[in-house]
């Protein structure tokens, strides 16, 4: 397990790597507590070599690898994050191109109940504000793992 100062270094290490400069916002966190003032809670975090997954009791703050996430560590993610949020109502940011797809997969899969979103534009990249919800599916019955 690491500290969280190893735990900060090695999301904006990785952060760098993943966005173009424009989408990197934990770049001035200099400490654990400057991201929880970022993130406005108390911030729970999966980090694995070459990404992470951060988020608050109502959000999902970011998702970010630097390759394409294997199936077994989308289903840690999903499990991990249904297991924290429950039913509850949650809200994330969703990059079109990248989780935007892996949310609505997830709404077909019957993973996650979708309330509401809307659309804009960041540095001229689409983007979703969406409120959803995990549904009482059994993750590991809805989201595939290999083997």
């Amino acid at each position: 397990m690491t500290s969280k100062r190893e735990a900060l270094k090695a999301i904006k290490s990785l952060e760098r790597a993943a966005y173009p400069k424009g989408f990197q916002t934990l770049q001035d966190a200099k400490s654990w507590r400057d991201l929880e003032e970022y993130a406005e809670g108390s911030v729970h975090h999966l980090l694995w070599d070459d990404g992470y997954c951060l988020w608050t009791d109502s959000e999902v703050v970011d998702l970010a690898s630097i390759r394409p996430v294997s199936l077994a560590r989308l289903g840690q993610i999903t499990r991990t994050l249904r297991q924290c949020f429950g039913e509850r109502v949650v809200s994330m940011d969703c990059r079109a191109t990248t989780s935007h797809r892996l949310m609505r997969y997830y709404q077909r899969k019957g993973v996650v109940e979708v309330l509401s979103e809307y659309s804009y534009e960041w540095d001229d990249e689409l983007f979703y504000e969406v409120q959803l919800r995990f549904l009482s599916t059994s993750v590991r019955e809805s989201v595939p793992t290999p083997g």
